[in-house]
């Protein structure tokens, strides 16, 4: 039986450049804009090739590794600091934990 429709798309090259453009941190709609393809597309893609979905997922999954050693790399740890004193009213009282600075007067 022959297919009616457009021809597709899928090839090694295209699913290249959806990995690479995924590997970038791209969406999934700007991957899928970057590889000339619709969303709708790639999600035919994959229910057709249960093997893309599992590539795709590990691209992603480096790309977040990447991002978290970039991060890690750039930022120094947060120390914790020791709670400070407590904040004074406007009786100069100390506030107690629930007291707001607008309460009545007693």
């Amino acid at each position: 039986m022959k297919q009616s429709g457009r021809p597709t798309t899928y090839s090694e090259e295209t699913l290249h450049r959806l990995c690479a453009a995924l590997a970038e941190g791209l969406s999934i709609k700007a991957a899928c804009i970057a590889c000339q393809i619709g969303v709708q597309t790639l999600n035919d893609w994959r229910k057709r090739h249960p093997e893309l979905e599992q590539r795709i997922n590990h691209v992603r999954e480096l790309a977040r590794q990447e991002v978290l050693q970039e991060k890690r790399l750039r930022e120094p740890p947060r120390k914790i600091l020791p709670p400070g004193p407590r904040p004074i009213n406007w009786a100069g009282k100390p506030m107690l934990p629930g007291d707001s600075y607008g309460g009545r007067f007693p």
